[in-house]
């Protein structure tokens, strides 16, 4: 079982983490001596990086230790790894968040501002607790059969102060988009593995990500905005505000003041714009101007991430994107360009001598990539780089 659970842990996390925090995330039901005998005994199957964070040697040892039709003996049931570190994330993030974590004196300071923040964050965030807030979803998703805890973990997280403190500790650590991406799979996940019998918590939280969407950028300058300025502006009737109003002092008097969401909706300025798409399952937006730029824009808060990628001085007539990898493909009027998003580097260039492209498609495997024009539609094997 000490096997079962340490070295399934140091496979499953969402990210690396150290010796010290897996002993965190695994007891008491695992010592901390027995995770520390286990590490040692399994040491040459793992890589312990600079910062002393575990990683496996190589991600097919994963895949053998995981797929019960060739590991037996030593085969990691995955469901119950994730069951007991969502049970322990639970139990973390209800114990250790807390109202002002970082004992911030002033809403005056932008977070980006407080020139001992990182100090802070290291005194008074834990890595387990770091860790627990970032991919607490992740494993309550992930727990298969396990998932009849969703009631009482959904329960201790949504139904007292836990979440506008989680949504704080977020604020603190800079992963904000994270936390509303979790929120998202979490509707997902309830909406398709209860059919329809978990309405209340799909209500609670589509509740807390109107609240983080909604109010992204205050949340995302300054934690305590969170209490100052979000709140005190969320409509009366929201669980938010009926919940947390009690954190609120001197809270500020509105006139009209809304009884629910309205749509959220943010204006993102781009100029000279000719063509714009969305990332799958993403709040990226990449978009394509006339002058031959590309620019990657966070639909929550509206602003560009970092300077624009360059193509040329020719009109950018498409842009498409695939699901699974981290390739851009754009188009001007007789090229393809393929991007790395992971660098913001070209990778290549295809041309095409007939037709002026004018829009750009993607088939659902990647392999091939079809142009459109007003004389003809070509069809490119990627993996050839030849029509």
């Amino acid at each position: 079982m000490v096997y079962q659970y340490v070295f399934g842990t140091i496979l499953l996390v969402g990210e690396p983490v150290s010796e010290d925090t897996l002993a965190k995330l695994l007891g008491p039901k695992i010592s901390v001596t027995a995770t520390h005998r286990t590490v040692q005994a399994l040491v040459s199957l793992l890589v312990i990086n600079e910062n002393r964070k575990l990683q496996i040697l190589h991600h097919s040892l994963a895949d053998y230790l995981l797929d019960t039709s060739q590991s037996t003996l030593f085969h990691i049931n995955k469901s119950q790894v994730h069951y007991l570190l969502v049970q322990k994330s639970v139990v973390i993030l209800c114990t250790q968040l807390k109202f002002n974590m970082c004992n911030l004196e002033t809403s005056h300071i932008p977070n980006s501002q407080v020139l001992d923040l990182e100090d802070r964050i290291a005194t008074n965030i834990s890595d387990e607790l770091q860790y627990s807030s970032q991919f607490w979803v992740y494993h309550l998703i992930n727990s298969g059969s396990y998932s009849i805890i969703y009631e009482r973990t959904l329960c201790l997280l949504l139904i007292n102060f836990t979440t506008i403190f989680w949504v704080e500790c977020l604020s603190l650590l800079g992963k904000l988009k994270g936390g509303i991406a979790s929120i998202q799979k979490l509707q997902i996940w309830l909406k398709v593995s209860f059919n329809g019998t978990s309405s209340y918590f799909l209500l609670l939280s589509h509740d807390f990500h109107s609240f983080m969407t909604k109010f992204y950028t205050p949340i995302q300058e300054s934690s305590p905005h969170i209490y100052l300025s979000a709140l005190a502006f969320c409509p009366m009737k929201s669980v938010v505000y009926q919940q947390c109003t009690s954190l609120i002092q001197n809270k500020i008097q509105l006139f009209n003041h809304p009884n629910s969401w309205k749509a959220n909706h943010v204006t993102v300025y781009i100029e000279r714009a000719t063509v714009a798409i969305f990332q799958p399952d993403s709040h990226i937006i990449y978009s394509g101007s006339d002058n031959g730029t590309i620019e990657v824009w966070d639909s929550y808060s509206g602003y560009s991430f970092g300077s624009p990628l360059i193509e040329n001085t020719s009109s950018i007539s498409g842009l498409v994107t695939s699901q699974h990898s981290n390739v851009l493909y754009s188009s001007t009027s007789n090229s393809i360009m393929i991007w790395d998003l992971s660098n913001r580097q070209q990778l290549c260039q295809l041309v095409q001598y007939e037709g002026f492209i004018t829009c750009l498609a993607l088939t659902p495997d990647n392999r091939y990539l079809i142009t459109g024009s007003m004389m003809q539609i070509v069809v490119w094997d990627l993996l050839q780089g030849l029509p």
